[in-house]
């Protein structure tokens, strides 16, 4: 079943995922004029960025126009060329200059959106890095060279320059109460320059930039990591520092005022985000994830010969060495002509869609009573019939898809004892997280939204 929740969106800088869909959508072949036929038309980009801000006691909604360039996510390498970094850095001037809503403006005369974007083709070449971003790679660290050696330069010059800020800021900060009162962006303004002064000076300190750098601070929480390098306590609901927790679910035990993030993780996921988006820093499905990623790799799978068993519930994972052996697993239902019959989708307004509950008429009795409960792990499986996949017979790989919390019920003792898979399952943490979706009659930009 389709239970699915959440952002619904896709970074541009996905670029495993978008080479993948990419193909899914071409050997699929969907008549051209049919919904959803191409990619395109399944992810549009967007620019439009807010960041709530809770200042004084009140909300602020922070509108932000996201960069964009003609790059293809999903193909090219990882750098963009010059072009597209031009590109974003006129978006940027005139964002800073005018404001969010007037660069929103630029971006939609420069950029295809909507329709056009589904016609568009993009080009490709601009996710690789050109002559010129390469001229650019290559010359920083003959810059540095010039100053003898890249980590002295760092170390010697890069402090100054945060000193000579900290001095500014200090000025600023004994002026505080008469510039920011009633300022609200002007204390956001101070409070980000703060947030990159910590940034900067943690990199220097930690060496964040040498081989290993960001595994190297992943012991520290994103946010502790800032204060230890001088961002004040105070500052840490900065929107800058809160908003990679909010995007990545990140709270201990599902408590959003546990707010827990490794440091490095979250500073290479922020650098990415930043730096590495292609086409948009953002795509939005136009349907759900089911309709528009699970359905159609289902049917492309289903088109190459692979076959599916629904209504399997993995129970137990038998493990010699370092292979899985069998599979043993619950039958939550039995399919009418055959296990591998069965045939989930259905279509809505000519979209094939994966629903939210199981066809009744293809299984044997019917929809069997209270089926939700058969869903979860901690269910009776009273009447249930035991089904065992066997290495050889029926399968020679096994992919673990599994969430690292249901990790220690599935796979036996002697594996979970193993250090790196202890390590991982008693640190890695599990957010399980609840939705509630609100329907208007209205549309967005009745509802306040630019």
């Amino acid at each position: 079943r389709s239970q699915e929740h959440g952002l619904h969106i896709m970074f541009g800088f996905y670029d495993n995922f978008f080479d993948m869909i990419e193909k899914v959508y071409a050997e699929l072949r969907r008549p051209a004029g049919s919904p959803l036929a191409s990619w395109r038309e399944a992810f549009h980009p967007e620019d439009l960025g807010v960041l709530e801000w809770k200042n004084e006691g009140r909300w602020i909604p922070l509108e932000l126009t996201l960069p964009r360039n003609e790059a293809v996510p999903g193909q090219g390498g990882v750098m963009l060329s010059s072009r597209a970094w031009v590109q974003e850095l006129i978006v940027g001037v005139f964002e800073i200059m005018f404001g969010p809503r007037a660069a929103h403006g630029l971006e939609h005369a420069m950029f295809p959106f909507g329709r056009d974007w589904e016609r568009a083709t993009g080009r490709p070449s601009d996710g690789s890095a050109d002559a010129i971003t390469k001229l650019v790679i290559t010359a920083l660290p003959k810059i540095f060279e010039l100053v003898h050696d890249v980590s002295l330069a760092l170390e010697k010059l890069l402090p100054r320059v945060i000193a000579l800020v900290e001095d500014l800021l200090r000025a600023l900060d004994a002026l505080a109460s008469v510039l920011v009162e009633g300022h609200s962006r002007l204390t956001l303004a101070l409070e980000t320059v703060e947030v990159l002064l910590a940034l900067l000076r943690g990199t220097a300190a930690d060496e964040v930039r040498s081989p290993g750098g960001f595994a190297r601070i992943d012991e520290y929480d994103f946010a502790d990591w800032l204060v230890k390098h001088g961002l004040r306590e105070e500052h840490r609901s900065c929107p800058f520092v809160q908003f990679i927790y909010f995007a990545a679910f990140s709270y201990k035990d599902g408590l959003a005022r546990k707010k827990l993030m490794s440091a490095g993780t979250a500073y290479m996921c922020i650098l990415r985000i930043a730096s590495g988006p292609k086409g948009a820093t953002y795509f939005r499905m136009q349907a759900g994830m089911g309709d528009v990623i699970v359905a159609p790799i289902y049917q492309a799978l289903l088109a190459r010969g692979v076959k599916f068993r629904f209504f399997h519930q993995v129970k137990e994972l038998a493990v010699e060495g370092e292979q899985v052996t069998r599979v043993r697993a619950w039958q939550q239902c039995v399919v009418r002509g055959g296990v591998e019959s069965y045939r989930p989708l259905v279509s809505v307004l000519g979209v094939p869609c994966w629903p939210d509950r199981p066809d009744a008429d293809q299984l044997v009795g019917g929809m069997p009573e209270r089926f939700e409960e058969r869903e979860t792990f901690y269910a009776s499986h009273e009447g249930q019939s035991i089904a065992d996949f066997e290495l050889g017979r029926d399968f020679d790989h096994v992919l673990l898809n599994a969430p690292i919390a249901c990790l220690p019920f599935l796979l036996p003792e002697t594996l979970l004892a193993r250090p790196r898979w202890k390590n991982m399952i008693d640190h890695v943490g599990t957010v399980q997280t609840v939705a509630k979706q609100k329907w208007f009659a209205c549309d967005q930009a009745a509802l306040g939204s630019p």
